[in-house]
């Protein structure tokens, strides 16, 4: 397993060897990453948006508390 972190994102990859040198193809592993709706709503990880620069990097969905709205239910 391969992980790479970086100011904006968390990168994992995986594969495996067998004993005869043999390799499965690499593996991308998804991250989901909630924003805390800023304390006005919940994360729905079932729904997201992409990321900016990497496509294996998503960012969940604000279900916004009622009167709040925006990505993050800021406003």
């Amino acid at each position: 397993m391969k992980c790479l972190l970086t100011r904006r994102f968390i990168c994992c990859s995986i594969t495996v060897t067998d004993s005869k040198n043999v390799s499965a193809p690499i593996l991308d592993i998804v991250i989901v990453v909630c924003s805390l709706c800023s304390g006005h709503g919940t994360c729905n990880t079932s729904v997201f948006r992409e990321a900016q620069g990497n496509p294996n990097h998503k960012l969940a969905t604000c279900q916004c508390e009622p009167y709040w709205t925006g990505q993050r239910s800021f406003t």
